[in-house]
């Protein structure tokens, strides 16, 4: 095991380790307007209100309503920086997810990990739960090239689709060296999240991070992951870099025994294609947040994803049902996040 250099999941803060009793963190913010866009079904049925009913309940069906705001932040010697949010309201009919992007406006998106975001991009996760890290559960970056980091830019909203078999959108990070794109992603009737990162830049190596507190911010803590090969325990407040063999390893499930037994809800676990990856490690923190640091190459370099979020299981039990679900996954990865129209 080495020590991790460059990675952007910093090391436990006993200042911030508990986020949830004030979800809007370093700032004092007032809201100035709010937007929301909404989607309409529209039934192929007869007008008769029995087969509207009919043709409604047997239709599968995912939504997604998203609402945009503006707001402020007072920042010491700077005055009221504004910041743009970006709510999702995610329904797929087996499950509900809210997820939010956050930015400081245009220039002022270089301070977003120090002044607003702990250190991530802004885009995270608020329901169920916040364990995929709610101020940015990945980031991404063309590798060794600076000005590529995602968390210092301000994305551009691209809504995809807001009803039907499947939903989405995407954040677009426009920059001088190439363009990134986080592409979100649920079909009706799944219980997961599909995510694809992908790369306009002439082959360069795309490195993707994502950042986790599986099982909650409460502790004591004992993280793991365990994948096809391996199972990794933290190392208490050293942070460790372990790398999966790409070749084996196509899923890694981010949890915690010491809460497990206690904690029912919030267990994190990722799948990707065999043979998508050329790289894969696991990232302790601290005993504290933990993820996972993925790169790739090629004239258009992506990579794509199921996102697990795990309710009422023991590890042990969720282990064995990220194993069961690896099979699956790719043909579930490919329906959700190919085939789209060229934006």
């Amino acid at each position: 095991m080495k020590s991790i250099t460059n990675s952007t999941i910093p090391a436990r803060n006993p200042h911030t380790r508990i986020r949830r009793a004030n979800p809007t963190g370093c700032g004092k913010f007032a809201a100035i307007t709010v937007l929301t866009l909404a989607a309409t079904l529209t039934l192929h049925a007869e007008d008769n209100p029995l087969e509207r009913l009919k043709a409604k309940a047997s239709q599968a069906s995912a939504s997604l309503n998203v609402e945009e705001s503006t707001e402020t932040m007072s920042v010491d010697g700077r005055g009221d920086l504004e910041i743009q949010r970006t709510t999702f309201s995610i329904d797929t009919g087996a499950r509900l997810f809210k997820m939010s992007y956050r930015s400081f406006v245009e220039g002022n998106a270089t301070q977003n990990p120090d002044l607003l975001n702990d250190g991530g991009s802004g885009y995270g996760m608020l329901e169920p739960d916040r364990n995929w890290y709610w101020q940015g559960f990945i980031s991404a970056s063309f590798r060794g090239i600076p000005g590529t980091d995602i968390r210092k830019r301000q994305a551009k909203v691209r809504i995809l689709a807001t009803e039907g078999e499947r939903i989405g959108y995407d954040l677009v990070f426009e920059m001088e060296a190439g363009t990134i794109v986080i592409r979100t992603v649920a079909l009706a009737g799944r219980e997961e999240l599909f995510v694809s990162v992908f790369g306009e830049n002439g082959g360069e190596e795309l490195a993707v991070e994502f950042r986790g507190y599986p099982l909650g911010f409460d502790g004591p803590f004992d993280r793991w992951a365990h994948s096809t090969s391996a199972d990794i325990q933290n190392q208490g407040e050293e942070r460790i870099v372990v790398p999966l063999d790409v070749a084996t390893d196509h899923w890694v499930l981010l949890t915690d025994h010491m809460l497990a037994d206690t904690v029912a809800d919030g267990q994190l676990g990722l799948v990707w294609s065999p043979g998508s990856l050329e790289s894969a490690k696991v990232i302790h923190s601290g005993n504290y947040a933990t993820g996972l640091d993925a790169s790739n190459r090629g004239i258009r370099p992506e990579q794509q994803y199921m996102l697990c979020h795990i309710v009422g299981m023991s590890w042990q039990e969720a282990r064995e049902a990220m194993k069961t679900l690896a099979p699956s996954a790719p043909d579930l990865i490919t329906k959700a996040l190919n085939g789209w129209a060229p934006q």
